[in-house]
């Protein structure tokens, strides 16, 4: 949930023991934060670390688990092939929400936090409290567009890495470089120099320059 993460390395196994950890997954299994390791048929086993405990771990098959729960009412991935604009729009649209708050909406679209939804509106050059149906179908485009290409780039980057987030390959995230209005409250706009602002939309932060998101 909001802290944790996979690590994938490789083990060897001697009288039933573990013998030998990946440096990330040994360095955390020393620490006590690894609660599951899956040994996999290729060699390489999977760790599942979660300092806070907020995270809990669903054993089945691919159709049993994603009729449990909530996981049924998840939006579509960013990047999925068949998520084209025309289900972009149709998404966002209709919703009389804040637009911030519809890019946090997991059963809308489901992976985008609050770092991505506050860089793609920044990108997009709309303020986070713009109402979701207002927007033009040009800004939905460029929205879209945006989106994917934020999305693309952190993956290239290994995420953003703010607390403990790290690669599977126990590398911590570097796109946190790359933000332009992520936690930059009261710094220059890349764009227009005017001091970036945080306000409180709901419950959750949103960062956004007041002068060139409108």
């Amino acid at each position: 949930k909001m802290t944790g993460h996979l690590l994938v390395g490789q083990w060897k196994i001697e009288k039933s023991k573990v013998k030998s950890l990946s440096p990330g997954l040994l360095e955390e299994k020393v620490n006590g934060y690894i609660h599951l390791i899956f040994y996999l048929d290729d060699g390489s086993m999977m760790g599942f670390s979660d300092l806070r405990k907020f995270a809990k771990v669903l054993l089945g098959t691919e159709e049993e688990i994603k009729i449990l729960g909530n996981l049924n009412k998840l939006g579509p991935e960013p990047l999925a092939k068949d998520f084209d604009l025309k289900k972009f729009k149709s998404l966002i649209s209709n919703e009389k929400r804040k637009i911030k708050q519809v890019l946090l909406d997991q059963e809308v679209i489901v992976g985008m936090g609050n770092i991505y939804a506050d860089e793609i509106l920044w990108a997009t050059k709309i303020h986070p409290q713009r109402v979701a149906s207002e927007l033009k179908d040009q800004e939905l485009a460029k929205m879209y567009s945006n989106m994917r290409a934020i999305f693309v780039e952190a993956i290239k980057f290994r995420g953003t890495s703010t607390s403990d987030f790290r690669h599977p390959s126990g590398q911590p995230g570097s796109y946190a470089k790359m933000l332009k209005v992520y936690q930059r409250e009261g710094e220059g706009c890349y764009r227009c120099r005017a001091l970036i602002q945080r306000i409180k939309i709901g419950s959750r932060s949103a960062h956004f320059c007041p002068q060139c998101q409108i």
